[in-house]
């Protein structure tokens, strides 16, 4: 277990607990005592938080040692969240790769104690906010996903980048396309063009007007006739 001071914008100082990998329900060389002991422990970290009266207290993984954790584990933890609770001091938890069950749709124990007050970070609820903290966490990802949880995260790091490029493509956005060479001002849009396309092309045309560019080309191709109209005089 991790105490930690975390200093906020507002100068103020929030103290929690990390902690992981408690395994409670291990029975370590298949001895009784071996899973005692790691009751007990848990039981001081329990103490220690409340002690130090954190603020809240974030547990990142393998909270029991299976999916199905026997019922003195569930018991164990029962009862150390109901002291954490009874403190005032929130607990937010996490599935790790021992108490989750790798099946899509599948949920872990930790649900059982949603009414307890533990706060589940999960697909459905990916994240949450206390005061002014955001926290959220990612669920373990074998290494036969790695890849595919990395490209998720390269997609999110890139994504409002992505939408920008998008909307410079997207020929709604835009509507259409000016026609040179002719006297009026004509905006070339597609023959499937929505509701949005239409307007923004009717837009563009009034943009196009707007910066007399047909003017423009004219006098300059008037200019040019009459320079090749007096060259050929000479």
């Amino acid at each position: 277990m991790v105490i930690k001071k975390q200093k906020l914008e507002k100068g103020n100082i929030m103290k929690f607990a990390h902690l992981s990998d408690t395994h409670l329900g291990y029975r370590q060389f298949g001895l009784n005592e071996r899973e005692k002991d790691f009751y007990e422990v848990f039981e001081l970290i329990i103490d220690k938080i409340i002690e130090e009266n954190v603020d809240f207290v974030i547990h990142s993984g393998d909270l029991f040692e299976t999916a199905r954790p026997s019922p003195n584990a569930l018991l164990t933890f029962q009862k150390g969240l109901l002291r954490l609770k009874g403190a005032g001091i929130p607990m937010f938890a996490i599935a790790g790769n021992h108490d989750s069950v790798m099946r899509k749709e599948s949920i872990p124990p930790h649900v059982l104690f949603k009414k307890w007050g533990l706060k589940v970070i999960s697909p459905i609820n990916t994240n949450y906010m206390f005061d002014d903290v955001f926290i959220a966490g990612l669920l373990y990802y074998p290494s036969s996903q790695s890849k595919n949880l990395k490209n998720k995260l390269a997609a999110l790091v890139v994504k409002n980048d992505l939408k920008a490029v998008k909307k410079i493509m997207d020929s709604t956005e835009v509507g259409g396309a000016p026609l040179l060479g002719v006297r009026k001002t004509v905006i070339k849009a597609h023959g499937s063009s929505d509701a949005k396309a239409l307007k923004n092309a009717v837009r563009q045309a009034v943009r196009f007007t707007e910066t007399g560019v047909i003017d423009k080309i004219s006098a300059s191709v008037e200019a040019l006739t009459a320079k090749e109209k007096q060259n050929g005089n000479t």
